[in-house]
Order: structure tokens, then C-alpha cells, then sequence
């Protein structure tokens, strides 16, 4: 009989806080940086019954191994790290039962940011290999994509059915983590199809010629958010609407009107490849143009939604079929270098090539403060 492996998942929160003392009036010698506290909760209502223990490690090459204890409680286990500082750690959690037995271990990467919460979904598997039961703790791992603002970008084959010339809705998440003017430059590209010496077919993009904070939608005719529309370091629902039969163009912010013109011009065809965040000139301009920041759930549809329409599926994971869905890169796989289309097997590539390279954004565990659901 083949066994059948048990994969017990759960999800917990980091939060990281931290202090900086006034600085000195005099000059000073340069410090170490900042230290912190890490918070752990952990959901136990549906935990299995034997789990009765649970402790873990925090580890990087360049400083000693932390290790740490939860307080269990019947609903939730909570645990402590102090002076722990910013930045990339391998975090490791077992759960042991009333023998001290690990029966359950997991490990993930996880980065911690100053002042930040980041939700973290971490796979622990039996230790034995003869559980014939499946059993689930918390809630489905998901994955979004990191991108660094130097050259990182995704780049998605020409396709006809991205060959669209009216009605469009273009749909991301984002969590930008700049969102600052370059006068020299043009615009951090979300989504852009075309290029900019052969006109644009249509894009989504911070503007930052504009001002900070500037959302921009192009297609054929364009529209802009106010300043500080868009805020850094937190996610935000994008959206931009073409509706030649209302004549009008739109932006959303997590739902809510953010800017709208008259249709003046249409989106002109282009047979270049889509990319997302990849900068507005390609490589004729600096790194200030690179999207920086992450990416999930983008969608494209040829049909214009309505404000309803989007505020009802933001939080919604699609099933592929829906009416007027061109593509949907939920960017949640993780793993490799193809991120997949559910709607119509437009599949794109991390980075420039099929294999890894310096142009690849980087997989993550979301970090949603709602998590999208079926």
C-alpha cells in the first residue's frame, strides 16, 4: 500500500517593533543597527489534539541561532523573541506531543521588516511516514512576487487576445514600496503593454514625473490619481477602466474612484510582449523607472467592469471562466520560472529567460491583510 503523507499547516504573525534613541547633537560613532522584539500567535482551535508543545529556531549565517518557546493556551499559542534584528531569517517550528516527541516540523524563510506585520504560512509535515490521514491546520499557503526596483520583471509572449483596442479593465494588487517622483523619468510600470516609441496598447503604472503617489492608467487616452493616492509599504488594490460606451476612462484605489477623463483617443494594437514592472523605456533609463515593491493577482479583461463589479471580486480568487477575463496571473505559485494564466494559458516567465536570472522577482509568502478567498 502506498502511504500516504500528512502535511499539517498553520499560519502565524510576525510583528516586528522597533526604537531608535534621539540622536546626539555632537557627533557620534556609527552604531550597530537597531534591535527588536518578534511576537508569535498561532491559532489553535483546530489544531490536532496530540500537538501539546510547540517550540522553534530563528538562524542566519551572521549571527548565533535564536531559540524560543510558545505558551500554549486552548486557543491560541503565543511566543517572544526580543533583540532580534531586521532582515532575512530561517525560521523552524516543531510540534511535539505529551512524550516530547516531534511530530510535526516545518522551516521557511522569512524576512522581517521594521515595523511591519508579515503573515508568514508554513507547511509542517509528520515525522513519520506512515500517517494515513490528511489533516489541515490553518489555511491554503499562497505566494506573491518581490520585486527589487534594480531590473526585476515578468515578461509575458505577444498573444492576439492582449491585442485590445476598446474596452479594458486592467486589475493588480500592489505593494509598492516607493512611490517618490524622478523628474528625469516617466513611470514604474505595474502592467504595460507596448512600448512607448510605438505607442503604448495600453498601461498601468505610478507615475512619477507627476508627483508622488500618482496612479496612471493609459489606453490611447490617460488618466491620473491625485498625489499621494497611492501609499508605500502596504497593499493596495489597482484597477483602471476603458468604457467607450460611457466615453469614459477610470481609476480605482482598493475600490474607490481615484480619477476619471473623457475618452479622447483609442489604444492603439501593439504585437510587443506584456511585461509587469518592467520600466517604461526598457533599459534607456535608470533604475528609478523598476517597479519596487510586490505583486499579486493581476488581471486583465476586455469588457469594462464597474465599481461594483471590482469591489465584489477584489477579495476573490477567480476561477478562470468568468465573462470578459482575458488573463489572470495570480502569481501564487511559488516556485519556478513560469507563472501561469487561468484563464486563457497565457503563461509568462520570471526575468527575461527560462532560467534563472539577475531580471527574476523573487517568490513570497502573501501577506494580505485579508486573505483572497473562492
Amino acid at each position: 500500500m502506498k502511504p500516504i503523507t500528512s502535511i499539517l499547516i498553520f499560519i502565524f504573525t510576525l510583528t516586528c517593533i522597533f526604537s531608535c534613541s534621539e540622536q546626539a547633537t555632537a557627533p557620534v560613532e556609527k552604531t550597530a543597527p537597531p534591535l527588536g522584539k518578534l511576537t508569535f500567535s498561532i491559532n489553535m482551535t483546530t489544531a490536532p489534539s496530540d500537538v501539546v508543545k510547540m517550540r522553534g529556531m530563528l538562524y542566519r549565517e551572521e549571527t548565533d541561532t535564536l531559540f524560543f518557546a510558545f505558551e500554549m493556551q486552548d486557543d491560541h499559542a503565543v511566543a517572544l523573541v526580543e533583540e532580534i534584528a531586521a532582515g532575512n531569517w530561517y525560521l523552524r517550528v516543531d510540534a511535539l506531543n505529551a512524550d516530547e516527541v516531534v511530530i510535526y516540523t516545518g522551516r521557511s524563510l522569512v524576512t522581517v521588516y521594521s515595523g511591519q506585520t508579515t503573515t508568514v504560512n508554513l507547511h509542517l509535515h509528520p515525522t513519520t511516514g506512515s500517517i494515513e490521514i490528511i489533516v489541515t491546520w490553518g489555511e491554503e499557503q499562497d505566494f506573491a512576487l518581490d520585486f527589487d526596483g534594480l531590473n526585476d520583471m515578468v515578461l509575458v509572449p505577444d498573444n492576439e487576445k492582449l491585442h485590445m483596442t476598446a474596452s479594458m479593465t486592467l486589475e493588480a494588487w500592489i505593494f509598492p514600496r516607493d512611490v517618490s517622483t524622478n523628474p528625469g523619468g516617466d513611470a514604474r510600470m505595474i502592467i504595460r503593454k507596448g512600448n512607448v516609441y510605438n505607442r503604448i496598447n495600453y498601461s498601468l503604472a505610478i507615475d512619477i514625473y507627476k508627483g508622488p503617489g500618482v496612479l496612471t492608467f493609459g489606453a490611447g487616452t490617460g488618466v491620473s490619481s491625485t498625489e499621494n493616492a497611492l501609499k508605500i509599504n502596504q497593499w493596495q488594490h489597482v484597477a483602471g477602466v476603458c468604457n467607450p460606451r460611457t466615453g469614459l476612462i477610470s481609476l480605482y484605489i482598493n475600490g474607490r474612484l481615484a480619477g476619471q477623463e473623457s475618452i479622447v483617443a483609442s489604444p492603439q494594437p501593439s504585437t510587443d510582449p506584456l511585461t509587469l514592472g518592467l520600466t517604461l523605456r526598457g533599459d534607456n533609463l535608470g533604475i528609478e523607472d523598476f517597479f519596487q515593491g510586490k505583486m499579486y493577482d493581476v488581471r486583465i479583461w476586455n469588457i469594462p467592469r464597474s465599481q461594483e463589479e471590482i469591489q465584489n471580486k477584489m477579495y476573490r480568487k477567480l476561477a478562470g471562466d468568468e465573462n470578459g477575463l482575458v488573463a489572470n496571473w495570480n502569481l501564487g505559485e511559488g516556485k519556478g520560472q513560469v507563472v501561469q494564466d487561468s484563464a486563457n494559458e497565457i503563461n509568462g516567465i520570471l526575468g527575461s529567460t527560462r532560467t534563472d536570472d539577475v531580471n527574476d522577482p523573487t517568490w513570497i509568502n502573501t501577506d494580505l491583510p485579508q486573505p483572497l478567498t473562492r
